[in-house]
C-alpha cells in the first residue's frame, strides 16, 4: 500500500509530495496531543512538542525518507491517543482514528504493533482504564487495516495476501 502513497508523488510529479504527506502525518498526531489537555494552552504546547520531538527524536529523519517506517511513530502514537484522550480530544479523536488505518497499512511491522495496542486497549477496557468505545474503535480501525492490505493485493496482484516475504519473516519481524 505504501506504493500508492508514493504514486502521489508521480502525480505531483515530484517526491516532495509524499514527504509533505509523512511529515503531516507527524504533525497531526502532535497537534492531537498537545491538544490532550484541552484546547487553551494547545498552541503553546505543540510548539513544545514539535521542538522537542525535532530535537529529541529521528521523526525527523524518517519522515524526510521515502519508506513506510516514516509511519511507525504516527500509527502508535494515533492508537496511544484513541485510547488515552478518547474522552478528552472531542471531535478530533476521529482524526487520530483515522490515522491508525492509513498509517497501519503502509507496513506489516506497523499492523502487528496496533494489533498488539488494540489487545492491550481491550484489556485496559476491562479493567475500567479506557472506554468501552476507544478500545473497540482502535481495535475496529486495526481489523480494517488488517483486511484493506490483502484486498488492495487482489485488487493489483491478483493475491490475497499480506506479504510474499513468508510467514516465518513476518513473524520474526
Amino acid at each position: 500500500p505504501y506504493a500508492f502513497l508514493v504514486g502521489l508523488g508521480r502525480l505531483a510529479n515530484s517526491l516532495w509530495a509524499v514527504v509533505l504527506v509523512q511529515i503531516c502525518a507527524n504533525l497531526l498526531v502532535l497537534a492531537l496531543l498537545a491538544r490532550l489537555s484541552g484546547v487553551s494552552g494547545a498552541p503553546k504546547r505543540f510548539m513544545t512538542v514539535a521542538i522537542g520531538t525535532a530535537l529529541l527524536t529521528t521523526a525527523p529523519w524518517f519522515a524526510g525518507l521515502m519508506m513506510p517506517d516514516a509511519f511507525a511513530g504516527p500509527a502508535i502514537l494515533a492508537a496511544g491517543l484513541v485510547l488515552a484522550g478518547w474522552d478528552r480530544l472531542g471531535r478530533a479523536k476521529y482524526l487520530a482514528l483515522a490515522l491508525v488505518p492509513l498509517a497501519g497499512m503502509v507496513h506489516a511491522t506497523h499492523l502487528m504493533i496496533l494489533a498488539g495496542l488494540s489487545v492491550i486497549g481491550l484489556i485496559l477496557w476491562k479493567f475500567k482504564q479506557v472506554s468501552r468505545l476507544a478500545a473497540l474503535s482502535l481495535a475496529a480501525a486495526t481489523l480494517a487495516a488488517w483486511l484493506l492490505v490483502p484486498s488492495l493485493h487482489a485488487t493489483t496482484q491478483g493475491e490475497f495476501t499480506y506479504n510474499r516475504g513468508g510467514s516465518v519473516f513476518l513473524l520474526a519481524r
